[in-house]
């Protein structure tokens, strides 16, 4: 009787051993599905040497006075000049590998490729998925932008992955969130937009107002 028990309580134990591991692999499995061993490929900018140049200026200037609090013209940014930022700015080496935009009408939209790190915190079933290591989850995204408390948010509307939603466990951590987060992209990308007052998508164009309004709007003051 005795050994009939322990039989059972080893075999429980050893049931128990192989459903954890079965998880894991399937998890792991499941994990590699979703990923990629290698980040997404990103064009490089069509835009020449001269004009790269001249951007790169025109942004430092800008975000200068946006700092400064001077008024500004708009800063105006289409597709491949945002995305020429991002490649080529110092200010986004953070992110050059991990985010390109496209702008059509007022919807920003993108390619990221997630070093897949940066996922285990998402949600604590992930922290032990040894699928996790060295890989990329290359999604398509759409973002809004909003001013709070001062600071500018970009919100994750939606993500798809090979074409399929997110798990329903990982929605809540990542949908309608703030991708600008530190703990996400690090300090340097978030504070580049520290000073931004107003981020407008619309007719294919990212619109940034800085800090010290327009000036538009510095000399209807002086009128008025």
């Amino acid at each position: 009787m005795g050994f009939g028990c322990l039989g059972v309580i080893c075999a429980l134990i050893l049931a128990g051993v192989l459903l954890f591991f079965g998880a894991k692999l399937a998890a792991n499995y499941a994990v590699k599905g979703m990923t990629d061993d290698q980040p997404a490929f990103y064009e490089p900018s069509s835009l020449s040497d001269d004009e790269i140049a001249r951007l790169l200026n025109d942004c430092e200037k800008f975000l200068t006075r946006a700092e400064l609090g001077i008024p500004t013209e708009p800063f105006e940014l289409e597709t491949p000049e945002l995305n020429t930022l991002l490649e080529h700015s110092p200010r986004f080496t953070s992110v050059k590998e991990m985010i390109r935009f496209t702008i059509e009408s007022d919807i920003l939209s993108g390619i990221a490729s997630i070093p897949t790190a940066l996922l285990k915190d998402v949600h604590p079933v992930l922290e032990k998925i040894d699928a996790l290591g060295g890989r990329y989850l290359i999604a398509d995204i759409r973002v809004t932008a909003k001013i709070s408390g001062g600071k500018l948010g970009l919100y994750l509307k939606e993500m798809t992955v090979k074409g399929k939603d997110l798990p329903d466990y990982m929605k809540p951590t990542l949908i309608d969130q703030n991708v600008l987060r530190e703990d996400i992209f690090g300090s340097e990308f978030a504070s580049v937009f520290k000073h931004i007052r107003s981020f407008t998508v619309q007719e294919s164009k990212v619109i940034l107002i800085g800090s010290g309004g327009t000036i538009d709007e510095l000399m209807n003051s002086r009128e008025n």
